[in-house]
This record gives structure tokens, sequence and C-alpha cells, in this order.
């Protein structure tokens, strides 16, 4: 719809959150230089809360932050699935496996580092919209209710939220409200 996108150029997302975010912060950088514009930022899942991470250190660069399916009040409020892949990546760092989350990023001092960005007050010129789905199966939808953010209920599950015609819809028109669509001469 006019807009210029760019992907994060991370995946997959089962590393460090901090450095993960790192990356994010990087491309954002990059991106805002390209275009000679703040950044709006459209997360899915974890790829949120790197998003809302981003979105705290660096408010100059951030225009809008868009989440979808992301529990950033609470990153582990997930289903016991999940939580034990978790388990394992942490465990599969403990014994040497490079490029994985460790036990710092569940419950250490990078745990705690995320957890003050994901508290902290956005810069009131960002917009923030939290999509969540009670259906989603995969993370707890009340952990999508971050006090700053809009909340917007959709009726998709965690892996569909993002291909669902009317979340795309719904996010298309918000971020044609950001700025005008430049138009060829």
């Amino acid at each position: 719809q006019g807009h210029w996108t760019a992907r994060s150029g991370i995946a997959p997302v089962i590393g460090c959150t901090r450095d993960l975010a790192d990356a994010v912060e990087e491309r954002v950088v990059s991106v805002a230089e390209r275009t000679g514009r703040r950044v709006a930022i459209v997360g899915w899942s974890r790829g949120g809360t790197l998003g809302k991470v981003v979105a705290s250190r660096r408010p100059d660069l951030v225009s809008a932050l868009v989440t979808l399916a992301t529990p950033n009040t609470d990153p582990l409020a997930v289903n016991p699935a999940l939580a034990r892949q978790i388990a394992v990546l942490a465990r599969l760092s403990s014994l040497g496996l490079p490029g994985v989350l460790d036990e710092s990023c569940l419950s250490g001092e990078c745990a705690r580092s995320i957890m003050d960005l994901l508290v902290r007050d956005l810069d009131p010129r960002i917009g923030y919209t939290s999509f969540f789905s009670r259906a989603d199966g995969v993370v707890d939808w009340r952990a999508c209710l971050d006090p700053q953010a809009e909340h917007v209920e959709v009726d998709a599950t965690h892996l569909t939220i993002g291909a669902d015609p009317a979340v795309i819809d719904r996010v298309a028109t918000m971020l044609r409200a950001l700025e005008p669509i430049a138009t060829a001469a």
C-alpha cells in the first residue's frame, strides 16, 4: 500500500534477547538512515518484544510499534510445550551450543535488563498497538495487554494472526495514518 518495508534480518529468534534486540536496533538505524524517516515497527510474538525494546532504547528512530500476539508484560507466559522448548534451548546453551538463549535470558541479568525496558514508559510520540487473541494457544493473551498499548482483540491463533487479512488491513490503515504515502511525479 505504498509503504517501504524491511525485514528485521534475524532468523531464527532463539538467541539471547539482548543480542537480538541489538541486531534489530542496527536494522532500524539503517532503515531510518535510508528513508530519512522514523520507523514503524511491526513485530509478531517475540519480534514484538524486540520491537518494544528498540522503541524504548531509540524513541528518536521509532514512530509506531505494532505487536501481534506479543506477551510484553510477561515474555515467558507461554504454553507448556513452548516452555519446555525454551528450557531445552537454555540447557543446550549451558552445554556450549552458541547462538541460543541461556539461563540469564530467562531469569538472570539479561532477563531483568529486558524487563526494565519493557516496563519503561514509551515516548508519547510513539503510537503503540497490541493485537491479541483469546484463542492464541501459544502465549497467554493476558500477557499481551501491555498497559501502555492500545489493545485490539482479534479472532486468530498465534500462528495465523500475522497472516489474517483483517489484521493486515487494520495494520495497513494504522500505518497509512502515520504519514502520507509518497506518490510518483
